[in-house]
């Protein structure tokens, strides 16, 4: 028999330094606590015998690993493969009896499952009960340890987890959900877009309630099979990256082609036979063109509109003096009858994750009904206004204008715009860090530098200054823009 050394005290005994090497059994220690393993020391001419302890080594074989599969309720129930390893349990793990009755005092409790709640130096205490209402705890021989892996059974087929930037096409588990965003925890979804390596599903099966998620949020799911083709997982990483641009180049190609077949019968249906123009015709359209071209709007000055635009929309669809609501189906599968008179809006607004949720409540019940969800795409520039009007279209059923989903990005700071620090190109010995977030409170005349207040990171926050830091313009991006100046 042979073991693999799992862990040990630290400058205590001699395989400290040896986890994950494998040794040859000579014999089981007295009193069943751990193993007699043959080692020979640097130097040394001959093998000596040496201890090691059954809570510091699992027992290697070379038969196939058994697995127990098991709903795992991390994951919402999914079912999950669990390797069978004879080691001593740790507390929480869970544990699969295999001692038969004259092991276990005459009770059967061979191949149940049971949580562990505490162990010592001989046995395990378990959630589980003996006959008379005692505590079950089995000796650590009368027991394997179920380790989770990362395969799922769905639909009956195997299924490996893997951490990796999902393509399109491609079916995700969700393993970190974040409540109230549509989406739930061990749901499994199709990619249906990407967009800066993060990945859009549709929950309900729309594209009203598409989500970006974020690569902590999921894991793929490549399926397991018996042939020897390697998964994207396995390969190099520069295969896996033209994988993913291959995928995304189909995408682009099946995209621009349907532009074209929308644009092409426009342009073939115009008859040169129909072209024959009158005089007062041709006045007419001479009149036309001989006025001045009004002047074309920044993109800035179209931005600010949209979000006017959104913030009357929200207001109209909550005014409770509406003349008549409209029938749509609730999250509990029943038809209701919408009007701000007899529901509530509640907008849930989550400016790190640059998501909106609107939640309409039942005023008299004070049930949840409907819900919509609204993401900033990677890359555009958050506002709160506007993600309010689309969560509250898609919780109402509404059709979402095409405006409020392509809106322009800001091309100049604000007071009050949230921005990152992505450079330090222009100030190498700015007191900030790449990466930092924080609220513009100043913006100079010449407008090359704006003051920053209260940067942060992920890991800290931390202030310079009094929490004032002066940033050169092209040092930032603007993340986040919460209203329209005046």
């Amino acid at each position: 028999m042979k073991i693999r050394i799992t862990g040990a005290q630290r400058e205590t005994y001699w395989y400290a330094d040896k986890i994950g090497e494998v040794f040859t059994v000579i014999r089981e220690s007295s009193g069943g606590y751990g193993f007699i393993v043959a080692y020979r020391e640097p130097g040394d001419c001959e093998d000596a015998d040496y201890y090691v302890s059954i809570e510091d080594c699992e027992i290697v074989t070379d038969e196939p690993a058994v697995v127990t599969v098991l709903p795992d309720e991390s994951l919402g129930g999914v079912l999950r493969e669990y390797r069978e390893v004879k080691r001593k349990a740790a507390v929480g793990e869970r544990i699969k009896i295999t001692a038969d009755r004259s092991t276990m005092l005459g009770e059967d409790f061979k191949g149940t499952v049971h949580t562990v709640k505490s162990v010592d130096c001989s046995n395990a205490d378990t959630d589980g009960k003996w006959s008379d209402g005692s505590t079950l705890n089995p000796d650590h021989d009368d027991y394997v340890v179920l380790e989770p892996s990362d395969i799922l059974v769905i639909d009956g087929a195997r299924y490996r987890m893997v951490d990796r930037v999902a393509a399109v096409g491609e079916r995700v588990i969700i393993t970190n959900a974040e409540l109230g965003y549509g989406y739930k925890q061990g749901g499994v979804y199709v990619i249906m877009a990407l967009d800066c390596d993060d990945p859009c599903i549709w929950p309900d099966g729309t594209y009203m309630s598409e989500i970006y998620l974020e690569q902590q949020e999921y894991r793929v799911l490549e399926p397991v099979e018996t042939a020897a083709t390697p998964q994207l997982s396995e390969l190099p990483a520069s295969d896996q990256i033209a994988e993913n641009i291959a995928a995304l180049a189909a995408r682009v190609s099946g995209l621009e082609a349907k532009v074209a077949e929308m644009m092409r019968p426009v342009n073939e249906r115009v008859n040169p036979a129909e072209l024959s123009m009158s005089k007062s015709e041709v006045e007419a359209a001479i009149e036309v063109f001989s006025q001045p071209i009004p002047p074309q709007k920044t993109a800035q000055q179209i931005r600010d509109e949209i979000v006017e635009r959104a913030k009357a929309d929200v207001k109209t669809l909550l005014d409770t003096q509406s003349p008549i609501g409209h029938d749509i189906e609730a999250l509990d599968g029943a038809y209701i009858n919408y009007h701000p008179h007899n529901h509530r809006v509640e907008f849930v607004v989550n400016r790190d994750k640059r998501t909106v949720v609107a939640l309409v409540w039942h005023r008299r019940t004070d049930k949840l009904r409907l819900r919509g969800i609204a993401k900033c795409a990677p890359g555009d520039v958050f506002n709160a206004h506007i993600g309010r009007a689309i969560a509250l279209r898609r919780a109402l059923g509404l059709e979402v204008p095409a405006e409020y989903l392509s809106v322009p990005n800001p091309e100049e700071v604000r007071v009050g715009d949230v921005v990152e620090i992505i450079s330090h190109a222009a100030n190498p010995s700015g007191f900030y860090d790449i990466g930092d977030i924080g609220r513009v409170v100043c913006v100079d005349e010449e407008r090359e530098c704006v003051t920053v207040e209260g940067t942060t990171t992920k890991e800290r926050r931390r202030s310079r200054n009094g929490y004032l830091q002066i940033v050169n313009m092209r040092n930032i991006r603007i993340i986040s823009r919460e209203e329209v100046a005046a």
